[in-house]
Protein backbone atom coordinates (compact mmCIF):
# COMPACT_ATOMS: atom_id res chain seq x y z
CA UNK A 1 0.00 0.00 0.00
CA UNK A 2 2.78 2.32 1.07
CA UNK A 3 4.35 2.10 -2.40
CA UNK A 4 1.21 2.19 -4.20
CA UNK A 5 1.12 5.48 -2.48
CA UNK A 6 4.61 6.52 -3.50
CA UNK A 7 3.76 5.51 -7.26
CA UNK A 8 0.74 7.46 -6.93
CA UNK A 9 2.64 10.84 -5.32
CA UNK A 10 5.35 10.69 -8.22
CA UNK A 11 3.45 9.88 -11.43
CA UNK A 12 1.11 13.48 -9.72
CA UNK A 13 4.02 15.31 -9.12
CA UNK A 14 5.48 14.27 -12.97
CA UNK A 15 2.20 15.58 -14.11
CA UNK A 16 2.53 18.61 -12.58
CA UNK A 17 5.86 19.29 -13.90
CA UNK A 18 5.13 18.26 -17.52
CA UNK A 19 2.09 20.41 -17.29
CA UNK A 20 3.99 23.52 -15.65
CA UNK A 21 6.64 22.97 -18.57
CA UNK A 22 4.05 23.03 -21.71
CA UNK A 23 2.16 25.86 -20.03
CA UNK A 24 5.44 27.60 -20.05
CA UNK A 25 5.60 27.08 -23.63
CA UNK A 26 2.53 28.06 -24.20
CA UNK A 27 2.88 31.42 -22.51
CA UNK A 28 5.98 32.18 -24.56
CA UNK A 29 4.21 31.45 -27.94
CA UNK A 30 1.42 33.48 -26.84
CA UNK A 31 3.96 36.55 -25.94
CA UNK A 32 5.79 35.73 -29.09
CA UNK A 33 2.63 36.97 -31.22
CA UNK A 34 2.18 40.36 -29.02
CA UNK A 35 2.46 43.33 -30.95
CA UNK A 36 5.31 44.56 -28.20
CA UNK A 37 8.62 43.84 -30.01
CA UNK A 38 10.07 45.80 -27.34
CA UNK A 39 9.36 44.74 -23.82
CA UNK A 40 7.46 41.37 -24.86
CA UNK A 41 8.34 39.77 -28.62
CA UNK A 42 12.21 39.90 -27.92
CA UNK A 43 12.26 38.39 -24.50
CA UNK A 44 9.93 35.33 -25.60
CA UNK A 45 11.99 34.90 -28.40
CA UNK A 46 15.18 35.22 -26.50
CA UNK A 47 13.34 32.79 -24.20
CA UNK A 48 12.19 30.01 -26.77
CA UNK A 49 15.16 29.77 -28.48
CA UNK A 50 16.98 28.99 -25.42
CA UNK A 51 14.66 25.93 -25.22
CA UNK A 52 16.09 24.92 -28.53
CA UNK A 53 14.74 21.25 -29.95
CA UNK A 54 11.55 21.61 -27.21
CA UNK A 55 10.57 24.85 -28.86
CA UNK A 56 10.59 23.49 -32.68
CA UNK A 57 7.31 21.74 -33.10
CA UNK A 58 5.73 24.94 -31.56
CA UNK A 59 7.02 26.94 -33.98
CA UNK A 60 6.47 24.61 -36.92
CA UNK A 61 2.88 24.94 -35.83
CA UNK A 62 2.66 28.45 -35.52
CA UNK A 63 4.02 28.59 -39.41
CA UNK A 64 0.52 28.00 -40.17
CA UNK A 65 -0.97 31.00 -38.79
CA UNK A 66 -2.59 33.64 -40.68
CA UNK A 67 -2.96 36.20 -37.66
CA UNK A 68 -1.55 39.84 -38.21
CA UNK A 69 -0.45 41.41 -35.85
CA UNK A 70 1.09 45.12 -36.59
CA UNK A 71 3.85 45.91 -34.23
CA UNK A 72 4.14 48.96 -32.31
CA UNK A 73 6.63 51.37 -33.35
CA UNK A 74 9.58 50.97 -32.31
CA UNK A 75 12.93 52.76 -32.24
CA UNK A 76 14.95 49.67 -31.60
CA UNK A 77 13.71 47.90 -34.87
CA UNK A 78 13.93 48.11 -38.66
CA UNK A 79 11.73 45.66 -40.64
CA UNK A 80 10.02 45.42 -43.37
CA UNK A 81 6.70 46.72 -41.72
CA UNK A 82 8.80 50.06 -40.92
CA UNK A 83 7.36 53.39 -42.56
CA UNK A 84 10.20 55.34 -41.03
CA UNK A 85 13.04 54.94 -38.49
CA UNK A 86 15.61 56.67 -36.32
CA UNK A 87 19.10 54.96 -36.85
CA UNK A 88 20.63 54.78 -33.79
CA UNK A 89 20.61 51.73 -32.27
CA UNK A 90 17.65 49.54 -34.17
CA UNK A 91 17.79 46.00 -34.71
CA UNK A 92 17.88 44.92 -38.53
CA UNK A 93 15.52 42.23 -38.85
CA UNK A 94 14.65 41.57 -43.04
CA UNK A 95 11.55 39.83 -42.07
CA UNK A 96 7.69 40.32 -42.59
CA UNK A 97 7.43 40.40 -38.58
CA UNK A 98 3.80 41.43 -38.65
CA UNK A 99 2.22 38.32 -40.31
CA UNK A 100 2.54 35.36 -37.45
CA UNK A 101 3.71 32.69 -39.32
CA UNK A 102 6.77 34.75 -40.46
CA UNK A 103 7.46 35.88 -37.36
CA UNK A 104 7.93 32.06 -36.71
CA UNK A 105 9.72 31.39 -39.87
CA UNK A 106 12.24 34.15 -38.16
CA UNK A 107 12.91 32.54 -35.08
CA UNK A 108 12.67 29.27 -36.61
CA UNK A 109 15.59 30.33 -39.13
CA UNK A 110 17.66 32.12 -35.66
CA UNK A 111 16.88 28.53 -33.90
CA UNK A 112 18.13 26.10 -36.87
CA UNK A 113 20.86 28.21 -38.70
CA UNK A 114 18.70 27.26 -41.35
CA UNK A 115 17.61 29.12 -44.61
CA UNK A 116 13.77 28.01 -45.10
CA UNK A 117 12.96 31.58 -47.17
CA UNK A 118 10.95 33.68 -45.03
CA UNK A 119 13.56 36.32 -44.95
CA UNK A 120 12.16 39.40 -46.85
CA UNK A 121 14.46 41.16 -49.76
CA UNK A 122 17.16 43.66 -48.87
CA UNK A 123 16.45 47.50 -47.97
CA UNK A 124 16.88 50.51 -50.82
CA UNK A 125 20.99 50.12 -50.89
CA UNK A 126 21.20 53.85 -51.77
CA UNK A 127 19.00 55.35 -48.89
CA UNK A 128 20.50 52.32 -46.37
CA UNK A 129 23.93 53.86 -47.36
CA UNK A 130 23.16 57.24 -46.59
CA UNK A 131 21.54 55.80 -43.55
CA UNK A 132 25.21 54.38 -42.96
CA UNK A 133 26.80 57.72 -43.42
CA UNK A 134 24.96 59.77 -41.62
CA UNK A 135 25.28 57.50 -38.74
CA UNK A 136 29.25 57.51 -39.05
CA UNK A 137 29.37 61.27 -38.31
CA UNK A 138 26.62 60.82 -35.67
CA UNK A 139 23.88 62.25 -37.47
CA UNK A 140 21.22 60.40 -35.39
CA UNK A 141 18.25 62.15 -35.11
CA UNK A 142 17.32 62.09 -38.87
CA UNK A 143 14.28 60.28 -39.82
CA UNK A 144 14.49 58.30 -43.16
CA UNK A 145 11.38 56.56 -45.10
CA UNK A 146 12.52 53.15 -45.30
CA UNK A 147 12.01 50.78 -48.85
CA UNK A 148 12.23 47.22 -49.13
CA UNK A 149 12.74 45.69 -52.61
CA UNK A 150 9.87 43.82 -54.11
CA UNK A 151 7.87 43.28 -51.00
CA UNK A 152 4.78 40.65 -51.26
CA UNK A 153 1.48 41.42 -51.39
CA UNK A 154 -0.75 40.02 -48.36
CA UNK A 155 -2.59 37.48 -50.40
CA UNK A 156 1.17 36.64 -51.90
CA UNK A 157 2.43 36.32 -48.26
CA UNK A 158 -0.16 33.78 -47.48
CA UNK A 159 0.30 31.47 -50.13
CA UNK A 160 4.01 31.39 -49.83
CA UNK A 161 4.23 30.94 -46.11
CA UNK A 162 1.57 27.86 -46.41
CA UNK A 163 4.16 25.92 -49.09
CA UNK A 164 6.97 26.91 -46.70
CA UNK A 165 5.44 25.70 -43.44
CA UNK A 166 4.72 22.48 -45.43
CA UNK A 167 8.34 22.13 -46.33
CA UNK A 168 9.54 22.95 -42.73
CA UNK A 169 7.04 19.99 -41.40
CA UNK A 170 8.73 17.39 -43.99
CA UNK A 171 11.95 18.31 -43.06
CA UNK A 172 11.48 18.20 -39.32
CA UNK A 173 10.11 14.79 -40.05
CA UNK A 174 13.44 13.77 -41.57
CA UNK A 175 15.62 15.36 -38.82
CA UNK A 176 14.17 15.75 -35.44
CA UNK A 177 15.10 12.70 -34.21
CA UNK A 178 18.87 13.13 -33.79
CA UNK A 179 18.86 17.14 -34.93
CA UNK A 180 20.59 18.95 -32.04
CA UNK A 181 21.72 22.73 -31.85
CA UNK A 182 25.43 21.74 -32.49
CA UNK A 183 24.40 19.34 -34.91
CA UNK A 184 22.69 22.49 -36.50
CA UNK A 185 26.00 24.65 -35.97
CA UNK A 186 27.78 22.06 -38.59
CA UNK A 187 25.44 21.47 -41.19
CA UNK A 188 25.02 24.73 -41.46
CA UNK A 189 29.21 25.67 -41.55
CA UNK A 190 29.37 22.89 -44.39
CA UNK A 191 26.76 24.28 -46.36
CA UNK A 192 27.06 26.83 -48.97
CA UNK A 193 24.54 28.66 -48.25
CA UNK A 194 26.14 32.18 -47.08
CA UNK A 195 23.35 33.33 -44.98
CA UNK A 196 23.49 30.29 -42.78
CA UNK A 197 26.90 30.56 -42.53
CA UNK A 198 27.03 34.00 -41.78
CA UNK A 199 24.23 33.13 -38.63
CA UNK A 200 26.46 30.18 -37.46
CA UNK A 201 29.22 32.62 -37.18
CA UNK A 202 27.82 35.52 -35.33
CA UNK A 203 25.48 33.18 -33.00
CA UNK A 204 29.64 31.40 -31.77
CA UNK A 205 31.39 34.95 -31.87
CA UNK A 206 28.56 36.57 -29.51
CA UNK A 207 27.79 33.47 -27.60
CA UNK A 208 29.47 34.28 -24.29
CA UNK A 209 28.13 38.05 -24.53
CA UNK A 210 24.54 37.38 -25.59
CA UNK A 211 21.99 35.20 -23.96
CA UNK A 212 22.95 31.96 -26.16
CA UNK A 213 22.30 28.28 -25.53
CA UNK A 214 23.19 25.48 -27.48
CA UNK A 215 23.73 22.17 -25.40
CA UNK A 216 27.52 20.75 -25.34
CA UNK A 217 28.78 24.01 -27.49
CA UNK A 218 32.13 24.52 -25.44
CA UNK A 219 32.64 20.50 -25.14
CA UNK A 220 32.30 20.17 -28.60
CA UNK A 221 33.91 23.44 -29.55
CA UNK A 222 37.07 22.79 -30.51
CA UNK A 223 36.87 19.05 -32.02
CA UNK A 224 33.30 19.63 -33.67
CA UNK A 225 32.30 23.37 -34.85
CA UNK A 226 35.91 25.34 -35.17
CA UNK A 227 37.41 22.27 -37.48
CA UNK A 228 34.81 23.05 -40.02
CA UNK A 229 35.13 26.90 -39.50
CA UNK A 230 38.81 26.62 -40.97
CA UNK A 231 37.91 24.70 -43.70
CA UNK A 232 35.66 28.15 -44.73
CA UNK A 233 39.07 29.09 -45.55
CA UNK A 234 38.81 27.75 -49.13
CA UNK A 235 34.84 28.40 -49.67
CA UNK A 236 34.10 30.00 -52.90
CA UNK A 237 31.59 32.43 -51.00
CA UNK A 238 32.76 36.47 -51.91
CA UNK A 239 32.31 37.42 -48.58
CA UNK A 240 33.87 34.85 -46.69
CA UNK A 241 37.41 35.87 -46.36
CA UNK A 242 36.59 38.94 -44.49
CA UNK A 243 33.81 37.05 -42.67
CA UNK A 244 36.82 34.60 -41.39
CA UNK A 245 38.89 37.38 -40.71
CA UNK A 246 36.37 39.06 -38.54
CA UNK A 247 35.73 35.95 -36.41
CA UNK A 248 38.88 34.81 -35.79
CA UNK A 249 40.02 38.25 -34.82
CA UNK A 250 37.15 38.47 -32.32
CA UNK A 251 37.23 34.70 -31.31
CA UNK A 252 38.76 34.16 -28.09
CA UNK A 253 39.72 30.89 -26.69
CA UNK A 254 36.52 28.89 -26.20
CA UNK A 255 36.08 26.69 -22.95
CA UNK A 256 37.02 23.31 -23.14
Amino acid sequence: MKNKIILISILFFSSIASYAQKNNLDSLIHAFKSKDFDEVVLSAKIALEQKQKEAIPALIQLLQSTEYAKLYYSELLMYPGTKRVVFEKEIIIPYELDWISIRAGWLLEELTFKDFGYRSTELDSEIFEEIKRNNEIETNEIIYTIDWKNRQTNEQILQSSKKKAELVAIWWEQNNANWTRVSALKTALQSNNEYCISKALNFMAEYESEKNNCDNFFTLYKSEIRPHIVLLKHSLIKSMPEKLEDYFHHEGPKRN
